[in-house]
């Protein structure tokens, strides 16, 4: 959903008219989060005057979609409003993402505003844990490029885990980000580039479902406390040492036909 948080992450600029125009659009809705404010749930009721509590309680969903499709219009229309078109590739002006981002993870975190924070928590975290585990390599083609993968990977399932119900679905958006990132950069030099990340992207989705559980917490909605499920895992430190010990047994890997024979077993193509 597009949360409040995650519109103001989406529309950081140097530009002061782009956190304006997002401020605006963005004060316009209800915020849905773990729980419904108050605020939430007036703005709701005045959408539907005289509707009763328990059938806006019963069609949440429904109600849900329809604002965030008519934000997502309104966003588009502060785009066309702010960014000429030949621009909108510039996409690192839009979303402060380390290292920048191409258009196909731009768009994809575009329509799913609510995953920002928990994307590029668990990117800056992986990146931070490299370097801590890396000291001073050269984190391409090596073992501390799979650690990176591997530990990106799992990070963005439990970063984004308070928006899934299951371990699976916070792998799938793993998935859906790495894969963007992987097939909407430019084709790497070296051709074994890219089935390596994505092998070892693969591995870090693996090691979640191994870690990675379900937590029954509790939420307020219309009417009261309830209980609803989100994802967790183990401590980011815990993960980064799990990570570590899969390193430990990888492998330099030299043709496409030997990643078969590799699934659970992190590839590089160049030792340190």
């Amino acid at each position: 959903m597009l949360a409040a948080q995650s519109i103001s992450y989406l529309f950081r600029s140097n530009e002061p008219n782009w956190s304006d125009a997002a401020q605006a659009v963005d004060a316009k809705y209800p915020v849905f989060e773990d729980s419904l404010t108050s605020n939430t749930i007036d703005m709701i009721r005045a959408t539907f005057p005289g509707v009763e509590d328990e059938l806006l309680a019963a069609h949440i969903d429904t109600i849900i979609s329809l604002y965030q499709a008519v934000k997502k219009y309104d966003l588009l229309v502060t785009l066309k409003d702010y960014v000429k078109p030949n621009n909108l590739g510039k996409v690192a002006d839009y979303i402060d993402y380390p290292g920048g981002l191409n258009s196909q993870e731009f768009w994809l975190l575009f329509w799913h505003a609510s995953m920002i924070a928990g994307t590029v928590d668990g990117t800056n975290t992986a990146i931070d844990q490299t370097a801590d585990e890396y000291p001073g390599e050269n984190g391409w083609l090596t073992p501390a490029d799979a650690f990176r993968h591997t530990a990106w990977n799992s990070l963005i399932a439990k970063k984004t885990g308070s928006h899934h119900t299951t371990v699976s679905a916070a792998n799938a958006w793993a998935k859906s980000f790495t894969d963007a990132h992987e097939n909407g950069d430019p084709e790497p030099e070296n051709e074994l580039d890219n089935p390596m990340d994505f092998h070892n992207n693969h591995e870090g989705r693996d090691y979640f479902t191994e870690v990675g559980y379900r937590q029954r917490v509790k939420w307020y909605w219309f009417f009261g406390w309830h209980y609803k499920y989100v994802v967790k895992g183990p401590s980011d430190s815990n993960m980064q040492s799990a990570v570590a010990s899969k390193v430990d047994d990888g492998t330099i890997f030299t043709s496409i036909d030997d990643l078969d024979d590799l699934d659970g077993t992190l590839v590089w193509i160049v030792a340190f």
